[in-house]
């Protein structure tokens, strides 16, 4: 509170972190446009909804991070319920992408059955044993939490969950280098189909349903879920650099054998021998699934207020809609990554439409100045290095903090 922007209901966050710029830069114009262009958007239909009644009280609160958690906040209150909205779109991303692409996946299954080889070419597997693994895997997931005390319907609906804001949040990664963290909006298929109100009283199935489906979309380094960017960056970097993707696949298989075994049984060794406390793992430790993620309070607004339903259903078709007629005509200005991130977190609750605006601006210079040949000779390196330098400075510098703690000056 203080700064004159704070009188606009809308705002909530800032971000004035120059790596972000230079991140945002490398993305494409037209997604950076689309971001700070729906987020104006944004702050016009909240200032409307304030002059209307709505968001009353919301004008006290102590922090931006306030005005998007609060009692009263900008996501999951009426009447726009931007939790909803998004949640929404975060599914039709992966949804319509698969739609519009339908060919595509025909072209897969007709390899697999073997109809049509040349289409695997340059593949790390065929088609016949990426489909067997994708199906194993969904079946073996489901298992291990149906063992767990899962019933099949919330044991379906787990993977499921995951393949939608996964495939979603690697897309908008791969285009603008961030993501949209993704904990409130996971209930969105639970509340949907199994439990639109928490149950009374608490189940172990639900419990476990509300934990994983919470944090296992939240962020890259929760539960293994990072296994989505490192996979796709590593085959990515095995294009530009020549490499056997038979190789990458190999490196991938044994990383996930090995990494998440070890790490549950170091975690479960440290509580026990030193206790949670101690350790501070985050959501292992200081986010218990009862009290956050099951807590009735919680769960009955995620991802939004009822009626939200209506809302998460509009986020969904515009989305669609978006992503259709961008598609189908070169000249549509709007594009959906860009639409999404504006009504998201990436925006209201890390305010990255600052850092895409900035962005778009230099970006727009350098193009109209130089063209593309400007900005591939001087506009990518300066922004890349930037980015690289800024990291390794962070790299050298946390390692002599470290040192500095234990032998301080």
């Amino acid at each position: 509170p203080g700064p004159p922007l704070w009188d606009l209901i809308g705002i909530t966050m800032v971000n004035k972190h120059p790596i972000a710029v230079s991140v945002m830069y490398l993305a494409p114009l037209s997604v950076l446009f689309n971001i700070w262009f729906w987020y104006f958007v944004y702050l016009i239909l909240m200032q409307v909804a304030y002059l209307m009644g709505y968001y009353t009280g919301i004008e006290q609160a102590p922090t931006g991070c306030c005005r998007t958690w609060g009692p009263v906040n900008v996501r999951m209150d009426e009447p726009f319920k931007w939790n909803a909205f998004s949640s929404g779109g975060m599914i039709a991303i992966t949804v319509f992408y698969l739609l519009l692409r339908w060919r595509y996946i025909r072209d897969t299954l007709l390899a697999a059955f073997g109809r049509y080889r040349e289409f695997e070419k340059g593949e790390p597997v065929s088609y016949k044993v990426a489909w067997l693994l994708f199906v194993a895997a969904f079946v073996i997931i489901m298992a291990v939490w149906m063992t767990a005390g899962m019933g099949l319907a919330a044991a379906f609906l787990l993977p499921v969950t995951f393949f939608f804001f996964w495939t979603t949040k690697t897309r908008i990664w791969g285009l603008t280098g961030t993501y949209i963290r993704a904990a409130e909006h996971g209930h969105a298929l639970y509340r949907l189909l199994m439990w639109p109100q928490a149950p009374q009283p608490l189940t172990g199935e639900f419990v476990m349903a509300a934990h994983l489906s919470e944090f296992n979309v939240d962020c890259p380094e929760n539960q293994n879920a990072g296994a989505y960017f490192s996979a796709f960056a590593s085959y990515r970097l095995a294009s530009l650099l020549k490499v056997d993707t038979r190789n990458v696949f190999k490196v991938l298989i044994v990383v996930q054998a090995i990494v998440p075994l070890v790490t549950m049984v170091t975690w479960l060794w440290a509580v026990h021998l030193v206790g949670g406390g101690k350790i501070g793992w985050s959501i292992s430790v200081e986010s218990p699934p009862i009290d956050r993620c099951a807590n009735p309070d919680n769960w009955n607004r995620l991802p939004g207020t009822d009626p939200w339903t209506h809302i998460f259903a509009i986020g969904f078709l515009a989305i669609g809609a978006i992503s259709y007629l961008h598609s189908r005509f070169l000249w549509f200005p709007f594009e959906p990554i860009g639409f999404l991130m504006a009504f998201s977190e990436a925006c209201l609750f890390f305010g990255m439409w600052l850092p895409a605006l900035v962005a778009w601006i230099l970006k727009y210079i350098t193009l109209r100045v130089g063209g593309s040949r400007l900005y591939e000779e001087y506009g990518v390196p300066v922004a890349a290095g930037f980015a690289i330098g800024f990291v390794s400075i962070s790299f050298i510098g946390g390692i002599i903090g470290v040192y500095r703690w234990f032998f301080p000056f």
